[in-house]
């Protein structure tokens, strides 16, 4: 019992930075030991020789998309699910772009979700954005990730037309 009381009183003090890796942050504990925590996907990228922290929380970039803060893959989703590219992805000089094709599509207004901070463990590399009613009966969304984003399409009952047209634009320059 007295191994558990004094274990629940430790708390973390600092990250050490220069201790991370790709998927691990290392702790500082105020009992001076030390924990590591590994994570199932990136929580770090490599930038200039340092791991800095991936965060996919998306902010307001012009007046038409959103970005994600700090990745090292680029990401960036539209406010309204009727443009060009509504979703893209950048790495260098590689990009890929995809939007829903179509003359039914609505510009839906994107509602995004980031989640916060609750704990030092926690990390913020995960989010969505949907577009409700971008067809009829249909909602878009998109789970970004650090190295992935993942399309979720929503048909809520059963439509006259039998397919869904999508337009995808890729670019390798080297």
């Amino acid at each position: 019992a007295t191994s558990n009381a004094a274990s629940a009183a430790v708390s973390i003090n600092e990250e050490l930075t220069a201790k991370r890796d790709r998927f691990v942050k290392q702790f500082a504990m105020s009992d001076g030991s030390y924990t590591a925590v590994t994570y199932s996907m990136p929580v770090h990228y490599k930038k200039g020789g340092n791991w800095n922290e991936i965060d996919t929380t998306l902010v307001k970039s012009g007046k038409k998309n959103y970005k994600t803060k700090a990745t090292g893959l680029s990401i960036r989703v539209s406010r309204k699910a009727n443009k060009k590219s509504v979703v893209s992805m950048k790495r260098g000089k590689t990009s890929l772009s995809v939007a829903l094709k179509g003359k039914k599509v609505r510009a839906a207004k994107a509602k995004v979700s980031n989640p916060g901070k609750k704990a030092a463990t926690d990390v913020l590399n995960q989010n969505r954005v949907t577009y409700k009613r971008v067809m009829k009966k249909t909602n878009v969304s998109y789970d970004i990730f650090p190295e992935k984003v993942q399309e979720i399409l929503t048909i809520q009952k059963k439509q006259k037309r039998k397919a869904l047209s999508f337009k995808m634009n890729t670019k390798l320059n080297v």
